[in-house]
């Protein structure tokens, strides 16, 4: 049994409220009705709510109204009479019953809670009313949000006697944060949202759910990051609770019920056509479901908790649920319909009774996979050929096999595809294999030679371009990029329209432009790529295209470009299955990785490999772990920055020779956090850009050497400044000039530079910039200066959480004042006067200028604005 103490979070601002409810305000009473729906948190609230009060002082009574006790007169206040010494039998009035709930205890003043005050008897109810109108026991109580409550209860709040607080389910980010509270990790944020959204953000649901989970091992530590994966199986508690809150479901309602809890949301004309208009209407007023104006589409019915769906399935029979899915597949194919309503009929026809419907399953399937579901279309394009489909179902179940990371499958069910069909079918087939070869199983050789015989037998004008479109990808991923974009554009100039080559000869060529260096010209050729992959026929998928663009964007510099297009990819990413999403999570993490937002790096890093799980279509695990382990080494955190580039080591794709230069350089990052001598750093940054250079990846040369620069080496300023004539953005330039500042050291060009760093985005190299003019400043004398520097570098490199050696460097170089005048000097930098800054501490004007008449000398500046530049390094 999985036991955790589940903390009181998200509920801040309500629990401030109550608590000055209970002093009374607004000419109410002490006291407040807190009302919410069942498990939502209302009595935990109330109880924290009561624990404040004793621990200033009071003392608590609490009490319960249940089902069964409404049937006897003060049965609920029964306990809490007898300890005044009286009788709680049915005849004593409510006035002396609320006189013994207010009683002090040991003579110190009682606050009351009543929890689930709607299930009171009439006195009791009557008894907690005359005690609230006497105005001097504050009085905490919960209901249900529509529940029917007694009178004497619901006049409470009616009249204005108490304060009515209306407790929301929790949001996404209060379930996240409590969450990660309670596991001790960070969550997945799909996880995340996949557990609020089927507790409906009620905390009680929340509790068992997760409890569950975890128990049966769905819920686990993958990489670093809590995950939950599989298909929920609800505990039997819950399943109770969520009956019990449902009730007793008659014909009608539990018709509606079910069928929504197959397949929802439903038009409201599709689900009249089901089981009619009187049914709906009598499952909305009992709170069952909820109907919703969607934009152009008319009504939407859907159940009004995800759990009701979970227990209404787990209820109903096997061969029931096979009938409702025919009958709901049957309305949904009706005209007008739509692509997703025939994608969702093709998935209930398969789950059904009904007869196959061999072209509405391969309909499905391409819709399935123009969605990026690759899971799904095997699935219907399987159906589909069982169905009697033949080859095309035959081929599209392969592919998304492929697609899906089924490697050894998909490679079996391709091979026997081979030599069937004419040259375009064979061509697709051959694609699917080199692609299926080279990443999911990692046979590059073998790859390559599907392809060369492939290129020697086929003479379709059409599938040769797809062919060496399909080349010029591998030529790219082994690190080869001018290849690639020669090859790339020999397609892309040829007039084929076919988007099975268009697409991925835009994909070699954004990504080989990238890496040479030649990012401005990207932008009009990802569009024309993305275009191209909305088609259902290829491969290559619009976020595919964008990825490779915001690559050669951070490469470059541009960061903040770089972040506009990578919020865009996890936008057409948000609704996408899986593993599109994961490889939407690497592309934030490199990003946030690369403008120095290590914190949000590292978390979306680690949730990307442990997307992954244990299939990797694409090679995608090796490409995380590099980054991990660089974002490990730029937080100092030496060992696991070291186990992270191990497992990225033998993890190595052999068909990413293209990341080569940069595990190089990361191995470097790793061996400075080791806090290794830097000459050994730098040499080993400067083979990561020889083999950029040989490689002709420019943009990676750049970044090699910039390391170089960071680490403190002053001999590639003039291969920097010939690179930066070559390569686009405005990191090549910046870092030459930051390395000729360094040899020469120049501690204000250092600082500018810093600035223009900062400016583009890119924090890291800010404050590793502003660490070496701090050292520069230093070596000539100019204290002050380096000062001011060293507390920028500091800034910024908290900010980001990196702790670097050049950040290191600085450590002995500090401002040595008193906490107080650092806190006064730090104020003068928000613009405070000294009077401000005197009301805020408490202190005297005088004293504040003694403080910075003490500072100024200590650090040699005599103004307010100086002292504030050194120390706040502004």
């Amino acid at each position: 049994m999985v036991v955790w103490k589940w903390p009181l979070v998200g509920r801040d601002a309500e629990l401030a409220f109550i608590s000055a409810a209970m002093r009374g305000r607004d000419h109410s009473q002490p006291g407040v009705v807190v009302a919410g729906p069942h498990g939502v948190g209302k009595t935990r609230l109330a109880r924290e709510a009561l624990a404040k009060a004793v621990r200033s002082g009071a003392r608590e009574r609490w009490v319960v109204g249940t089902k069964s006790g409404r049937s006897v007169p003060l049965g609920a206040l029964a306990r809490h009479l007898q300890e005044d010494g009286a009788a709680s039998e049915s005849g004593r009035p409510a006035l002396p019953a609320a006189r013994a709930l207010a009683a002090r205890i040991d003579g110190r003043r009682v606050v009351v809670g009543v929890d689930d005050a709607h299930l009171l008897d009439e006195q009791s109810a009557m008894a907690v009313h005359q005690l609230v109108l006497t105005g001097t026991t504050p009085v905490v109580m919960t209901v249900g949000a529509t529940d029917s409550a007694p009178d004497a209860i619901t006049s409470l709040w009616k009249d204005g006697y108490l304060e009515r607080l209306d407790l929301r389910p929790l949001s996404l980010r209060e379930v996240t944060a409590l969450l990660e509270t309670v596991l001790g990790g960070e969550l997945e944020r799909s996880s995340a949202e996949r557990l609020w959204r089927l507790a409906g953000g009620t905390v009680l649901f929340l509790r068992l759910l997760v409890t569950a989970e975890c128990e049966a091992g769905r819920l686990r530590l993958e990489s670093g990051v809590w995950r939950w994966s599989g298909d929920v199986g609800l505990p039997t508690t819950l399943t109770c609770l969520i009956e019990a809150q449902m009730g007793a479901l008659d014909p009608l309602v539990r018709q509606v019920v079910d069928i929504l809890a197959i397949e929802e949301p439903l038009t409201l004309s599709v689900l009249e056509e089901l089981v009619g208009r009187r049914a709906i209407e009598q499952a909305e007023e009992r709170g069952l479901v909820t109907a919703q104006l969607r934009d152009g589409q008319g009504m939407s019915v859907r159940l009004a908790h995800p759990l009701y769906g979970e227990v209404r399935r787990d209820r109903t029979g096997t061969l029931h649920a096979i009938r409702l899915r025919g009958r709901v597949a049957r309305a949904l194919t009706r005209p007008p319909c739509t692509s997703a309503a025939r994608l969702r009929a093709a998935v209930l026809t398969m789950q059904s009774d009904l007869p196959p419907e061999p072209q509405l399953f391969m309909d499905g399937a391409r819709i399935a996979l123009g969605r990026g579901d690759a899971k799904l279309c095997a699935q219907l394009a399987g159906a589909a050929a069982t169905a009697g489909s033949g080859l095309p179902a035959r081929w599209l179940r392969a592919h998304a096999l492929a697609m899906n990371g089924e490697g050894t499958q998909a490679e079996h069910e391709l091979a026997a595809l081979a030599d069937v069909g004419d040259e375009a079918q064979r061509a697709r087939v051959a694609i699917d294999r080199v692609t299926n070869m080279f990443w999911s199983l990692g046979r590059v050789a073998d790859a390559r030679l599907i392809q060369a015989r492939a290129r020697s037998s086929i003479t379709d004008r059409d599938a040769q371009q797809s062919l060496i479109a399909l080349g010029a990808v591998l030529d790219l991923c082994r690190g080869h990029p001018r290849v690639a974009a020669r090859a790339a554009r020999g397609v892309l100039d040829s007039g084929c329209a076919d988007p099975a080559a268009v697409a991925p000869a835009c994909y070699a060529l954004v990504g080989a432009l990238g890496v040479l260096g030649k990012t401005d010209r990207i932008g009009p050729l990802a569009e024309r790529g993305a275009v191209a992959a909305r088609s259902h026929d290829t491969s290559i998928l619009p976020i595919a295209v964008h990825m490779e663009h915001v690559h050669a964007l951070v490469n470059a510099g541009y960061l903040h470009r770089a972040q506009e297009l990578a919020a865009d990819v996890r936008q057409m990413a948000a609704d996408a299955p899986a593993p599109i999403r994961t490889a939407a999570m690497f592309v934030d993490g490199r990003v946030a990785l690369r403008s120095g937002r290590l914190a949000e790096a590292l978390r979306a890093l680690r949730e990307a490999t442990a997307g992954l799980g244990g299939r990797d279509a694409f090679g995608m695990r090796y490409a995380c772990r590099v980054a991990l382990a660089q974002t490990l080494a730029l937080i100092g955190d030496a060992d696991e920055a070291a186990e992270a580039l191990a497992a990225a080591e033998a993890a190595r794709h052999p068909g990413y020779s293209f990341l080569d230069p940069e595990l190089i350089r990361v191995r470097a990052w790793v061996v400075a956090a080791g806090q290794q001598p830097s000459a050994v750093a730098i040499a080993i940054a400067h083979e990561a850009a020889d083999l950029a250079a040989k490689n002709a990846q420019l943009a990676l040369e750049v970044l090699a050497l910039h390391t170089a620069v960071q680490f403190g080496d002053i001999a590639c300023a003039e291969r920097l400044s010939r690179l930066a004539s070559t390569v686009d953005g405005p990191r090549a330039p910046a870092a030459a000039r930051q390395a000729a500042a360094l040899s020469e050291r120049d501690g204000a060009a250092l600082d500018e530079i810093s600035a223009e760093f900062e400016r583009y985005g890119d924090l890291l190299a800010a404050a590793d910039c502003a660490a070496q003019a701090a050292g520069a400043q230093a070596y000539r004398g100019m204290r002050v200066s380096a000062l001011a520097s060293a507390a920028r570098a500091r800034r910024i490199a908290t900010a980001c959480g990196a702790h670097t050696p050049a950040i290191r460097a600085i450590a002995g170089l500090d401002a040595r004042l008193t906490d107080r005048q650092r806190e006064i000097a730090t104020l003068i930098g928000q613009g405070l006067t000294n009077q401000q800054i005197a009301d805020r501490l408490i202190v005297s004007v005088r004293t504040v200028e003694g403080h910075i008449y003490r500072a100024g000398r200590q650090l040699g500046v005599n103004t307010r604005e100086a002292l504030a530049a050194v120390v706040c390094g502004r």
